[in-house]
C-alpha cells in the first residue's frame, strides 16, 4: 500500500471509529443511567419528566453534558434524548443521518435535553413536534439542499467482488467484536452500518442490487482500520471521495428564552418500577 491510500484509509479508519463499540445493528443507544453525568455530577434531565409530561407535550433545555441517548416508547409514542447535540437533535427530528446534518461549527459544543410526547401514537407524529420544537424554541430553520462534500465511497476493488448471492430475505447483518456476518443482508443494511454516527456520510458505488451472504473477521485491537482491510475480504474497498450528497442545512442556532420559560435544572430522581420497564 503506498503512503497516500495508507494516510487516506487512516482518514477513513478515524471516521468509522465508532462503528466498532457497537454490539448489534438495532439502531437502539444504551444507557443505564440517564441523565447522571461523568464524575457523579448531575444535568438536567427530562427522563424525570416523561409521566409528567402530558399528551400533546414537548419540553427542551440545554444540557451541560453530551450523553448522546435517545429513547422512543413505542406505547405512548414519546420520545426523549438526553445530552444530544444539535446535529443528532435535527437528524432524529427528520429521521436522517448524523452524517447528512450540516450546521455552524459554532454551534456544535451544545447539547440539549428534549421531551416530546405526542397525543397519538401515529408513526411520525412525535418527530414532527420535535421539528416544530427546534423552530420554536431554537430559531433555526433547515433546508435540504444537494452539497458537494467528503465522503467515504464503498466500491468494487480491483479484483472484483467476491460476495456470495443469496436466496435468503432475512437481512441479517450482526456485528460483534471482530466480526461481521451477513445473512441475505443487502448493500444498504451495509451502507447504513458503515454510516452509524459517522460524521462523514457513506456512500454507495458497488451497483450490487441483491442480496448476500459473507463474513468479515479482523482482529478488533487493531481498531478501525482493521475492519475497513477485511473489507478486501469480500472484493470491496471504502474510500475517501468529493460526492453531491443530500443534505439537511441547519441556519445558526440561538436558544431562545423568550419563547417559553426555561425550567430549572432537576436532581436526577430513581426510576420508578414502570419507568424501568419502559427503559430497558
Amino acid at each position: 500500500m503506498s503512503l497516500l491510500n495508507s494516510n487516506l484509509s487512516q482518514t477513513v479508519a478515524a471516521a468509522l471509529g465508532a462503528i466498532l463499540v457497537l454490539s448489534s445493528c438495532d439502531g437502539a443507544s444504551r444507557d443505564d443511567a440517564p441523565g447522571v453525568a461523568a464524575k457523579g455530577e448531575h444535568t438536567t434531565s427530562p427522563f424525570a419528566h416523561i409521566k409528567a409530561q402530558p399528551p400533546g407535550g414537548k419540553w427542551i433545555a440545554e444540557a451541560r453534558t453530551q450523553r448522546n441517548l435517545v429513547r422512543e416508547f413505542k406505547g405512548t409514542g414519546t420520545l426523549y434524548l438526553v445530552g444530544v447535540s444539535l446535529g443528532r437533535l435535527i437528524a432524529v427530528a427528520h429521521s436522517a443521518e448524523i452524517s447528512k446534518v450540516l450546521i455552524a461549527k459554532k454551534d456544535m459544543a451544545a447539547y440539549y435535553d428534549v421531551v416530546v410526547r405526542p397525543e397519538d401514537t401515529t408513526p411520525g407524529t412525535a418527530r414532527l413536534m420535535l421539528r416544530s420544537l427546534v423552530t420554536d424554541r431554537l430559531g433555526l430553520t433547515v433546508r435540504p439542499a444537494t452539497e458537494m462534500r467528503m465522503t467515504m465511497v464503498l466500491s468494487p476493488a480491483p479484483g472484483g467482488v467476491l460476495i456470495e448471492a443469496s436466496g435468503s430475505n432475512e437481512g441479517i447483518l450482526d456485528l460483534e467484536e471482530g466480526q461481521l456476518k451477513a445473512v441475505g443482508s443487502d448493500i444498504t443494511q451495509l451502507i447504513a452500518l458503515l454510516g452509524k454516527d459517522s460524521k462523514v456520510p457513506v456512500v454507495d458505488e458497488t451497483e450490487l442490487p441483491g442480496r448476500y451472504n459473507y463474513r468479515l473477521e479482523w482482529d478488533a485491537s487493531k481498531g478501525a482500520f482493521a475492519f475497513i482491510q477485511s473489507l478486501g475480504d469480500i472484493g470491496l474497498m471504502l474510500s475517501p471521495g468529493l460526492r453531491p450528497v443530500e443534505s439537511l442545512v441547519v441556519s445558526d442556532a440561538k436558544f431562545r428564552a423568550d419563547v417559553a420559560a426555561r425550567l430549572p435544572p432537576v436532581p436526577v430522581q430513581s426510576a420508578t418500577s414502570t419507568e424501568q420497564e419502559e427503559t430497558h
